[in-house]
Protein backbone atom coordinates (compact mmCIF):
# COMPACT_ATOMS: atom_id res chain seq x y z
CA UNK A 1 0.00 0.00 0.00
CA UNK A 2 2.58 2.59 0.77
CA UNK A 3 4.70 1.77 -2.65
CA UNK A 4 1.60 2.29 -4.70
CA UNK A 5 0.86 5.80 -2.74
CA UNK A 6 4.39 6.51 -3.30
CA UNK A 7 3.85 6.04 -7.09
CA UNK A 8 0.69 7.77 -7.12
CA UNK A 9 2.72 11.19 -5.39
CA UNK A 10 5.32 11.01 -8.46
CA UNK A 11 3.08 11.07 -11.08
CA UNK A 12 0.91 13.66 -9.14
CA UNK A 13 4.23 15.85 -9.14
CA UNK A 14 4.69 15.17 -13.00
CA UNK A 15 1.54 15.80 -14.00
CA UNK A 16 0.41 19.00 -11.57
CA UNK A 17 2.39 21.44 -13.47
CA UNK A 18 0.35 20.13 -16.82
CA UNK A 19 -2.80 21.75 -15.59
CA UNK A 20 -1.92 24.83 -13.79
CA UNK A 21 -2.92 28.24 -15.46
CA UNK A 22 0.03 29.98 -17.45
CA UNK A 23 2.65 33.32 -16.62
CA UNK A 24 4.25 34.42 -13.94
CA UNK A 25 5.62 37.62 -12.80
CA UNK A 26 7.19 36.88 -9.73
CA UNK A 27 10.24 34.63 -8.53
CA UNK A 28 11.42 34.15 -5.33
CA UNK A 29 14.45 32.30 -5.36
CA UNK A 30 17.46 32.87 -7.26
CA UNK A 31 17.83 29.27 -7.36
CA UNK A 32 15.10 28.91 -9.44
CA UNK A 33 15.37 31.91 -12.21
CA UNK A 34 15.08 30.62 -15.87
CA UNK A 35 16.76 31.99 -18.91
CA UNK A 36 15.46 30.53 -22.42
CA UNK A 37 17.86 30.36 -24.55
CA UNK A 38 17.19 30.79 -28.47
CA UNK A 39 19.55 28.16 -28.61
CA UNK A 40 21.18 25.03 -26.60
CA UNK A 41 24.25 25.99 -25.12
CA UNK A 42 26.94 24.85 -22.99
CA UNK A 43 28.70 26.94 -19.61
CA UNK A 44 32.08 25.40 -17.66
CA UNK A 45 33.38 27.09 -14.63
CA UNK A 46 34.77 26.11 -11.96
CA UNK A 47 38.13 26.81 -9.73
CA UNK A 48 41.33 25.09 -8.68
CA UNK A 49 42.30 25.71 -5.13
CA UNK A 50 45.37 25.07 -3.16
CA UNK A 51 46.65 25.61 0.61
CA UNK A 52 47.67 25.19 3.87
CA UNK A 53 45.29 24.38 7.32
CA UNK A 54 47.11 25.03 10.50
CA UNK A 55 45.15 23.79 13.81
CA UNK A 56 46.65 26.46 16.09
CA UNK A 57 48.23 25.34 19.53
CA UNK A 58 47.92 28.19 21.69
CA UNK A 59 49.75 26.91 24.14
CA UNK A 60 52.91 25.95 22.01
CA UNK A 61 52.29 27.32 18.59
CA UNK A 62 55.59 25.24 17.10
CA UNK A 63 53.42 22.48 17.75
CA UNK A 64 50.20 23.15 15.87
CA UNK A 65 49.65 20.84 13.28
CA UNK A 66 49.61 21.77 9.75
CA UNK A 67 48.31 19.88 6.27
CA UNK A 68 48.17 21.32 3.03
CA UNK A 69 45.41 20.86 0.97
CA UNK A 70 44.20 20.90 -3.29
CA UNK A 71 41.14 20.82 -4.71
CA UNK A 72 39.41 20.97 -7.55
CA UNK A 73 35.62 21.80 -8.30
CA UNK A 74 33.51 22.69 -11.68
CA UNK A 75 30.30 23.64 -13.03
CA UNK A 76 28.59 22.30 -16.01
CA UNK A 77 25.56 24.05 -17.37
CA UNK A 78 23.37 22.83 -20.22
CA UNK A 79 20.35 25.34 -21.56
CA UNK A 80 17.75 24.54 -23.91
CA UNK A 81 14.22 26.22 -24.43
CA UNK A 82 12.72 23.38 -22.45
CA UNK A 83 15.00 21.40 -20.87
CA UNK A 84 18.64 22.26 -18.78
CA UNK A 85 21.40 20.40 -17.09
CA UNK A 86 22.99 21.00 -14.24
CA UNK A 87 26.60 19.22 -13.12
CA UNK A 88 28.07 20.58 -9.88
CA UNK A 89 31.38 18.48 -8.85
CA UNK A 90 34.10 19.19 -5.80
CA UNK A 91 37.11 16.76 -6.28
CA UNK A 92 39.15 16.68 -3.43
CA UNK A 93 42.88 15.90 -3.33
CA UNK A 94 45.40 15.69 -0.21
CA UNK A 95 42.26 15.24 2.00
CA UNK A 96 42.57 13.36 5.72
CA UNK A 97 39.44 11.53 4.81
CA UNK A 98 38.33 9.25 1.69
CA UNK A 99 35.85 11.27 -0.03
CA UNK A 100 32.79 9.34 -0.72
CA UNK A 101 30.13 10.32 -3.67
CA UNK A 102 28.24 12.37 -0.84
CA UNK A 103 31.67 14.61 -0.78
CA UNK A 104 32.35 14.92 -4.87
CA UNK A 105 28.34 15.27 -5.90
CA UNK A 106 27.15 18.49 -5.27
CA UNK A 107 24.56 18.48 -8.35
CA UNK A 108 23.76 16.27 -11.26
CA UNK A 109 20.04 16.81 -12.26
CA UNK A 110 17.74 17.55 -15.14
CA UNK A 111 15.79 20.39 -15.46
CA UNK A 112 12.37 20.13 -17.67
CA UNK A 113 11.14 24.07 -18.29
CA UNK A 114 7.11 24.37 -18.59
CA UNK A 115 5.22 27.75 -19.56
CA UNK A 116 4.94 28.24 -15.37
CA UNK A 117 7.38 26.46 -13.70
CA UNK A 118 9.89 23.60 -14.29
CA UNK A 119 10.51 20.05 -13.02
CA UNK A 120 14.05 19.27 -11.83
CA UNK A 121 15.18 16.04 -10.68
CA UNK A 122 18.66 13.90 -9.61
CA UNK A 123 20.93 14.75 -7.10
CA UNK A 124 20.91 18.72 -5.91
CA UNK A 125 20.63 20.98 -3.17
CA UNK A 126 17.44 23.29 -2.71
CA UNK A 127 16.81 25.32 0.86
CA UNK A 128 13.93 26.87 2.22
CA UNK A 129 14.36 29.64 4.25
CA UNK A 130 14.95 33.32 3.94
CA UNK A 131 17.31 34.67 7.29
CA UNK A 132 21.13 34.71 6.07
CA UNK A 133 22.87 33.49 9.15
CA UNK A 134 21.07 30.33 9.71
CA UNK A 135 17.74 28.83 8.74
CA UNK A 136 15.57 26.91 10.66
CA UNK A 137 13.11 25.63 7.93
CA UNK A 138 15.74 24.98 5.87
CA UNK A 139 15.07 21.15 5.88
CA UNK A 140 15.39 19.72 2.29
CA UNK A 141 19.23 18.83 2.32
CA UNK A 142 20.63 16.82 5.13
CA UNK A 143 23.71 18.90 6.86
CA UNK A 144 27.34 18.14 7.24
CA UNK A 145 29.51 18.79 10.69
CA UNK A 146 32.27 16.35 9.63
CA UNK A 147 34.58 18.77 9.06
CA UNK A 148 33.38 21.53 11.18
CA UNK A 149 31.64 24.89 10.25
CA UNK A 150 31.40 26.75 7.25
CA UNK A 151 30.29 30.32 6.94
CA UNK A 152 28.29 29.59 3.39
CA UNK A 153 25.57 27.58 4.61
CA UNK A 154 24.98 25.89 1.53
CA UNK A 155 29.27 24.11 1.64
CA UNK A 156 27.55 22.39 4.66
CA UNK A 157 24.47 20.66 2.82
CA UNK A 158 24.46 16.78 1.42
CA UNK A 159 23.29 16.80 -2.35
CA UNK A 160 20.36 14.52 -2.19
CA UNK A 161 18.17 12.82 -4.84
CA UNK A 162 14.72 13.84 -5.41
CA UNK A 163 11.93 15.43 -7.70
CA UNK A 164 10.93 18.66 -7.42
CA UNK A 165 8.30 20.81 -9.06
CA UNK A 166 8.13 24.69 -9.09
CA UNK A 167 4.82 26.76 -10.18
CA UNK A 168 4.92 29.91 -10.73
CA UNK A 169 1.59 32.71 -10.50
CA UNK A 170 1.15 36.14 -10.88
CA UNK A 171 2.20 36.93 -7.17
CA UNK A 172 3.20 33.83 -5.89
CA UNK A 173 5.19 29.70 -5.89
CA UNK A 174 4.60 26.33 -5.02
CA UNK A 175 6.78 23.97 -4.54
CA UNK A 176 6.00 20.05 -4.32
CA UNK A 177 9.34 18.30 -3.46
CA UNK A 178 9.54 14.15 -3.31
CA UNK A 179 12.69 12.33 -2.16
CA UNK A 180 12.36 8.58 -2.58
CA UNK A 181 14.92 7.45 -0.21
CA UNK A 182 16.43 9.64 3.29
CA UNK A 183 20.04 10.81 3.78
CA UNK A 184 21.05 11.18 7.65
CA UNK A 185 23.31 13.64 8.66
CA UNK A 186 27.18 13.54 8.38
CA UNK A 187 29.33 13.72 12.04
CA UNK A 188 32.53 12.19 13.28
CA UNK A 189 32.65 9.77 14.89
CA UNK A 190 35.87 10.04 15.96
CA UNK A 191 38.96 12.47 15.57
CA UNK A 192 39.11 16.15 16.27
CA UNK A 193 35.56 16.70 14.86
CA UNK A 194 34.10 14.17 16.87
CA UNK A 195 30.49 15.72 18.31
CA UNK A 196 29.55 12.56 19.42
CA UNK A 197 29.44 12.11 23.60
CA UNK A 198 31.15 10.37 25.83
CA UNK A 199 29.93 7.38 27.49
CA UNK A 200 32.78 5.15 28.24
CA UNK A 201 32.12 5.91 31.89
CA UNK A 202 28.62 4.77 31.76
CA UNK A 203 28.29 1.71 28.72
CA UNK A 204 30.86 -0.12 27.66
CA UNK A 205 31.08 -1.33 23.99
CA UNK A 206 33.57 -3.78 22.63
CA UNK A 207 33.94 -5.95 20.01
CA UNK A 208 31.41 -8.45 20.80
CA UNK A 209 28.74 -5.50 20.60
CA UNK A 210 26.33 -5.98 17.27
CA UNK A 211 25.27 -2.76 15.19
CA UNK A 212 22.27 -2.53 14.32
CA UNK A 213 21.26 -0.22 11.29
CA UNK A 214 18.33 0.08 9.39
CA UNK A 215 17.96 0.04 5.44
CA UNK A 216 17.50 3.92 4.86
CA UNK A 217 17.80 3.55 1.24
CA UNK A 218 14.35 1.88 0.66
CA UNK A 219 10.87 3.61 -0.45
CA UNK A 220 9.69 3.03 3.26
CA UNK A 221 12.05 6.19 4.22
CA UNK A 222 10.80 8.59 1.42
CA UNK A 223 9.56 11.71 2.49
CA UNK A 224 7.49 14.66 0.63
CA UNK A 225 7.39 18.22 1.12
CA UNK A 226 5.51 21.48 0.10
CA UNK A 227 6.14 25.27 0.15
CA UNK A 228 3.43 28.21 -0.87
CA UNK A 229 4.86 31.62 -0.79
CA UNK A 230 3.07 34.97 -1.80
CA UNK A 231 3.88 38.54 -2.21
CA UNK A 232 1.49 40.89 -0.04
CA UNK A 233 2.58 44.19 -0.74
CA UNK A 234 5.92 44.76 0.29
CA UNK A 235 6.34 41.39 2.67
CA UNK A 236 7.48 38.23 0.72
CA UNK A 237 6.22 35.30 3.03
CA UNK A 238 6.18 31.50 2.57
CA UNK A 239 4.40 28.18 4.74
CA UNK A 240 5.38 24.98 4.25
CA UNK A 241 5.12 21.70 5.34
CA UNK A 242 7.67 18.59 5.27
CA UNK A 243 6.85 14.76 6.51
CA UNK A 244 10.03 13.30 6.44
CA UNK A 245 12.75 11.86 9.26
CA UNK A 246 14.47 13.90 11.59
CA UNK A 247 18.32 13.87 10.13
CA UNK A 248 20.00 13.29 13.66
CA UNK A 249 19.89 9.27 14.56
CA UNK A 250 18.79 7.86 18.19
CA UNK A 251 20.31 4.97 19.48
CA UNK A 252 18.66 1.59 21.32
CA UNK A 253 21.12 -0.28 23.64
CA UNK A 254 20.53 -2.91 24.90
CA UNK A 255 23.61 -4.32 28.03
CA UNK A 256 24.40 -6.67 30.24
CA UNK A 257 22.59 -6.07 33.81
CA UNK A 258 24.91 -5.60 36.68
CA UNK A 259 25.27 -3.73 39.91
CA UNK A 260 27.31 -0.66 38.81
CA UNK A 261 28.43 0.63 35.58
CA UNK A 262 30.43 0.57 33.28
CA UNK A 263 27.73 -2.12 31.77
CA UNK A 264 28.79 -3.75 29.09
CA UNK A 265 26.73 -3.07 26.04
CA UNK A 266 25.53 -6.36 23.63
CA UNK A 267 23.65 -4.38 20.98
CA UNK A 268 23.78 -0.84 19.50
CA UNK A 269 20.42 -0.10 17.47
CA UNK A 270 20.16 2.98 15.08
CA UNK A 271 16.41 4.65 14.64
CA UNK A 272 15.64 7.44 12.86
CA UNK A 273 12.31 9.58 13.91
CA UNK A 274 9.80 10.31 11.98
CA UNK A 275 8.90 14.16 11.86
CA UNK A 276 6.40 15.94 10.63
CA UNK A 277 7.05 19.75 9.70
CA UNK A 278 5.28 22.59 9.78
CA UNK A 279 6.75 26.11 8.87
CA UNK A 280 6.59 29.53 8.08
CA UNK A 281 9.06 32.51 6.58
CA UNK A 282 8.46 36.37 6.13
CA UNK A 283 11.15 38.95 4.95
CA UNK A 284 10.39 42.53 4.98
CA UNK A 285 12.51 45.35 3.02
CA UNK A 286 12.30 48.87 3.83
CA UNK A 287 14.94 51.42 3.09
CA UNK A 288 18.77 50.38 4.37
CA UNK A 289 16.79 47.59 6.69
CA UNK A 290 16.07 43.68 6.08
CA UNK A 291 13.75 42.31 8.84
CA UNK A 292 13.80 38.39 8.09
CA UNK A 293 11.98 35.55 10.44
CA UNK A 294 11.50 31.42 10.40
CA UNK A 295 9.70 29.75 12.71
CA UNK A 296 9.06 25.68 12.59
CA UNK A 297 7.15 23.06 14.71
CA UNK A 298 8.62 19.65 14.95
CA UNK A 299 5.99 16.85 15.40
CA UNK A 300 7.27 13.76 16.40
CA UNK A 301 6.08 10.55 15.77
CA UNK A 302 6.64 9.82 19.60
CA UNK A 303 3.96 12.67 20.53
CA UNK A 304 4.08 12.25 24.40
CA UNK A 305 8.07 11.92 24.48
CA UNK A 306 8.25 8.70 26.53
CA UNK A 307 10.27 7.29 24.23
CA UNK A 308 14.00 7.54 25.00
CA UNK A 309 15.04 6.60 21.43
CA UNK A 310 13.02 8.76 19.35
CA UNK A 311 13.46 12.78 19.29
CA UNK A 312 10.67 14.73 21.06
CA UNK A 313 8.39 17.26 18.87
CA UNK A 314 9.86 21.04 18.97
CA UNK A 315 9.53 24.42 18.43
CA UNK A 316 12.73 26.10 16.59
CA UNK A 317 12.55 30.16 15.28
CA UNK A 318 14.85 32.86 14.10
CA UNK A 319 14.47 36.46 13.55
CA UNK A 320 16.97 38.56 11.52
CA UNK A 321 17.93 42.31 10.95
CA UNK A 322 20.16 43.15 8.33
CA UNK A 323 21.45 46.54 7.43
CA UNK A 324 22.88 48.01 4.06
CA UNK A 325 25.39 50.76 4.05
CA UNK A 326 24.24 53.05 1.83
CA UNK A 327 26.31 53.61 -1.46
CA UNK A 328 28.16 50.38 -0.87
CA UNK A 329 27.69 46.74 -0.97
CA UNK A 330 28.28 46.23 2.89
CA UNK A 331 25.83 45.22 5.14
CA UNK A 332 25.59 43.92 8.56
CA UNK A 333 23.42 41.15 10.37
CA UNK A 334 22.45 39.81 13.72
CA UNK A 335 20.01 37.46 14.76
CA UNK A 336 18.87 35.81 17.45
CA UNK A 337 17.81 32.21 17.22
CA UNK A 338 15.65 30.11 19.38
CA UNK A 339 14.56 26.45 20.08
CA UNK A 340 12.54 24.87 22.69
CA UNK A 341 12.11 20.78 23.25
CA UNK A 342 9.05 19.66 24.73
CA UNK A 343 8.80 16.97 27.36
CA UNK A 344 12.17 16.95 27.58
CA UNK A 345 13.88 14.57 30.63
CA UNK A 346 17.42 15.50 31.46
CA UNK A 347 17.15 13.03 34.31
CA UNK A 348 17.47 9.87 31.57
CA UNK A 349 20.95 9.27 30.89
CA UNK A 350 19.91 7.37 27.78
CA UNK A 351 17.15 9.51 26.58
CA UNK A 352 18.56 10.81 22.85
CA UNK A 353 16.79 14.70 23.99
CA UNK A 354 19.25 14.90 26.75
CA UNK A 355 22.46 14.16 24.94
CA UNK A 356 21.73 16.14 22.20
CA UNK A 357 21.85 19.32 23.69
CA UNK A 358 19.87 21.81 26.09
CA UNK A 359 15.92 22.05 26.54
CA UNK A 360 15.86 25.95 26.02
CA UNK A 361 18.74 26.98 23.37
CA UNK A 362 19.52 30.21 22.56
CA UNK A 363 21.76 31.64 20.18
CA UNK A 364 23.19 35.30 19.39
CA UNK A 365 24.56 35.46 15.57
CA UNK A 366 26.20 38.69 14.05
CA UNK A 367 27.68 38.76 10.91
CA UNK A 368 29.52 41.12 8.40
CA UNK A 369 30.26 41.82 4.79
CA UNK A 370 32.59 44.62 3.96
CA UNK A 371 34.33 44.71 0.05
CA UNK A 372 37.06 47.58 0.32
CA UNK A 373 39.07 49.03 -2.64
CA UNK A 374 36.82 48.86 -5.16
CA UNK A 375 36.07 45.57 -4.33
CA UNK A 376 39.24 44.14 -4.12
CA UNK A 377 39.49 43.29 -0.87
CA UNK A 378 36.56 41.36 1.11
CA UNK A 379 35.99 41.16 4.68
CA UNK A 380 33.52 38.62 6.40
CA UNK A 381 32.93 37.71 10.07
CA UNK A 382 30.34 35.96 12.10
CA UNK A 383 30.01 34.61 15.58
CA UNK A 384 27.69 32.64 16.98
CA UNK A 385 27.15 32.64 20.74
CA UNK A 386 25.19 29.78 22.41
CA UNK A 387 23.74 31.60 25.67
CA UNK A 388 22.54 28.44 27.72
CA UNK A 389 26.33 26.88 27.58
CA UNK A 390 28.22 30.17 26.92
CA UNK A 391 29.83 28.25 23.67
CA UNK A 392 31.17 30.62 20.98
CA UNK A 393 32.36 30.15 17.57
CA UNK A 394 34.12 33.04 15.25
CA UNK A 395 34.41 32.08 11.66
CA UNK A 396 36.06 35.24 9.82
CA UNK A 397 37.74 35.44 6.22
CA UNK A 398 39.81 38.21 4.20
CA UNK A 399 40.19 37.28 0.15
CA UNK A 400 42.24 39.48 -1.84
CA UNK A 401 41.98 39.67 -5.29
CA UNK A 402 45.21 39.10 -6.92
CA UNK A 403 43.72 39.41 -10.68
CA UNK A 404 40.36 38.93 -12.28
CA UNK A 405 40.70 35.29 -11.74
CA UNK A 406 43.32 34.58 -8.95
CA UNK A 407 42.41 35.03 -5.15
CA UNK A 408 44.00 34.80 -2.26
CA UNK A 409 42.16 34.02 0.80
CA UNK A 410 42.87 33.76 4.84
CA UNK A 411 40.17 32.07 7.23
CA UNK A 412 40.17 31.60 10.15
CA UNK A 413 38.23 29.68 13.01
CA UNK A 414 37.98 30.17 16.59
CA UNK A 415 36.13 27.87 19.17
CA UNK A 416 35.29 27.63 22.61
CA UNK A 417 33.11 28.37 26.03
CA UNK A 418 33.24 30.60 28.77
CA UNK A 419 32.14 27.63 31.20
CA UNK A 420 34.21 24.54 30.90
CA UNK A 421 31.21 22.63 33.14
CA UNK A 422 28.59 23.01 30.18
CA UNK A 423 28.88 20.48 27.41
CA UNK A 424 28.50 22.05 23.97
CA UNK A 425 30.01 21.25 20.31
CA UNK A 426 31.93 24.37 20.57
CA UNK A 427 33.63 23.04 24.22
CA UNK A 428 34.49 19.78 22.31
CA UNK A 429 36.09 21.93 19.31
CA UNK A 430 37.67 24.06 21.87
CA UNK A 431 41.20 22.96 20.28
CA UNK A 432 40.18 23.46 16.49
CA UNK A 433 41.41 26.76 16.36
CA UNK A 434 42.10 27.52 12.90
CA UNK A 435 43.89 29.40 10.19
CA UNK A 436 44.36 28.81 6.42
CA UNK A 437 45.72 30.55 3.61
CA UNK A 438 44.20 29.60 0.15
CA UNK A 439 45.24 30.55 -3.28
CA UNK A 440 42.35 30.30 -5.51
CA UNK A 441 42.12 30.12 -9.76
CA UNK A 442 38.97 30.40 -10.99
CA UNK A 443 37.93 29.47 -14.96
Amino acid sequence: MKQFITVLLVIFFLIAPLTASEGFSLIFDEEVAIEKESSPAFDISGNLSTGMNTFVDIDNPLKSETNAFADLSFSLNYTHPFLGGNVELFLPALEEKTPTYKDIIKELSLSYYLPNGKIQAGYFIHRWGVVDTARVVDVINANDYSSGLSMDQREMKISEPMILTQLYFDKSQLELIYKPIFTPIQIATEGRWNTIPDISGFLTINSSTDFLEPNIKTLEYGSFGTRYAISLGSVDTAIMYYRGYYERPGYKYTFTPALIPPFDVTSVETIYTKMNIIGAEANYVTGPFTLAFEGAYYLSEDKDGTDSTLYNSKLSYIGSLSYMIGGTTSYITASYNGSSIFDYDDTNAMDVDATSGPKQDHNIIVGFHIPLFKEKLLVEAGLTYQIPTQGYALLARLDYTLKDDITLSLNGNLFGTFDNNEESMYKNWDSNDLLSITLKYQY
